[in-house]
C-alpha cells in the first residue's frame, strides 16, 4: 500500500511523509515554506539584531536559555535560563550550559584562574609557532581549534583523539565555548582577552 502527506517542520521545511509497504521514507525540502506559527526572535547582542530562535526544553523538562535557529542543541543538553546559544554552535551530548560557560557531564567547573593559565599556554604556543584553524580539531601537530589545543594541553597519553577534543574543551575552557565554531581571528581574539584577564 501506498500513500502521502505532506506537512511543514517547525524550520518551515516542508516534509513529505511517503509511506511505501509497511515502511515509511520522510523526504525534506530545503526550500522553506511560509511559517504558519508565529517565529519568535531573539537579540544576542552579536551584530546581527534580531534573529529567530527559541528557549531551549532541557531534559529534566525545564526552560532553558535562548537557542538560534542557526545552532543546534542536543536534547541531552542542559542550557541554562541566562545562557545563549547562537551563530553555528553545536552541542553535543550532555553538555551543560550556564549564564558564563559550559560543562561537560557532572565534572565540576575549572576556576577561572585555571582557564586563563590554560589560555596564556595556548597563547603561548601560537606565538612560537603554533596557529589557530577553527574549521577541524587538528589538522598537525602544531595547528588546533581552541578545543583542539585544550586537549592537547590537559590530555594524557591515549586521549588525544578527534573524537574527545569537544569535550577536553568544554571541559577545561568553558569560558570559550561559545567560540569553538567561530571564525580564527574571533576565536584568537577572545583567547588573548581571557589570557591578559586579572
Amino acid at each position: 500500500m501506498q500513500g502521502e502527506s505532506e506537512g511543514e517542520l517547525r524550520d518551515g521545511r516542508a516534509a513529505r511523509e511517503v509511506k511505501v509497504g509497511g515502511g515509511k521514507i520522510a523526504i525534506l525540502s530545503c526550500v522553506p515554506v511560509p511559517m504558519t506559527e508565529t517565529v519568535e526572535t531573539f537579540d544576542f547582542e552579536d551584530g546581527n539584531g534580531p534573529v529567530p530562535a527559541a528557549r531551549h526544553r532541557n531534559p529534566d523538562g525545564s526552560e532553558g536559555g535562548w537557542v538560534a535557529r542557526t545552532a543546534y542543541v542536543a536534547s541531552t543538553a542542559f542550557v541554562g535560563r541566562g545562557a545563549r546559544v547562537f551563530n553555528s554552535a553545536l552541542v553535543f551530548n550532555s553538555a551543560r550550559i550556564y549564564d558564563a560557560g559550559w560543562l561537560w557531564g557532572d565534572c565540576d567547573p575549572p576556576a577561572l584562574d585555571a582557564q586563563r593559565a590554560l589560555a596564556r599556554e595556548i597563547c603561548a604556543e601560537l606565538d612560537r609557532d603554533g596557529r589557530l584553524e577553527m574549521k577541524t580539531w587538528h589538522t598537525c601537530s602544531t595547528t588546533h581549534c581552541l578545543a583542539g589545543w585544550a586537549q592537547v594541553k590537559r590530555g594524557g597519553p591515549g586521549e588525544q583523539d578527534d573524537a574527545r577534543a569537544y569535550e577536553f574543551g568544554i571541559r577545561f575552557l568553558p569560558a570559550l565555548a561559545p567560540l569553538f565554531f567561530a571564525a580564527d581571528e574571533v576565536a584568537q581574539k577572545a583567547l588573548r582577552e581571557l589570557a591578559e584577564m586579572g
